[in-house]
């Protein structure tokens, strides 16, 4: 039988830090540990892939063949966008314009021309 747990929902009264708290309290309970994070992060910055084909048909050896080690792009990039999250170093998602603004407002039409 699993053991199961529930993490009381946070009302209005409860503050974001003591929520926290018993999150990472529940989460350490099950054995996920900052440091497991890190471990399996660092992993996936150096995500490999094998690739396997089988070299089958009426010539071929009848064998699987495998690939080296090849990068895992999508797996890398992924946990670049998280440890730039995580070390709060994303780029500024703000612009900002220095400098003066000039705004041209038409003149009101009071009669018409002839």
């Amino acid at each position: 039988m699993s053991e199961t747990q529930t993490i009381p929902e946070a009302d209005y009264a409860t503050s974001a830090m003591e929520a926290r708290a018993s999150t990472l309290a529940a989460y350490h309970k099950v054995g996920i540990t900052s440091v497991l994070v890190a471990r399996r992060h660092k992993a996936a910055l150096n995500a490999k892939i094998t690739k396997a084909k089988f070299d089958g048909g009426i010539h071929g050896s009848g064998k699987w063949e495998y690939s080296k080690g090849l990068v895992e792009h999508k797996t890398r990039l992924a946990a670049v966008k998280l440890a730039l999250e995580v070390f709060d170093a994303m780029p500024s998602q703000r612009i900002e314009h220095g400098g003066m603004v000039t705004i041209l407002q038409p003149e009101p039409i009071t009669k018409r021309k002839k």
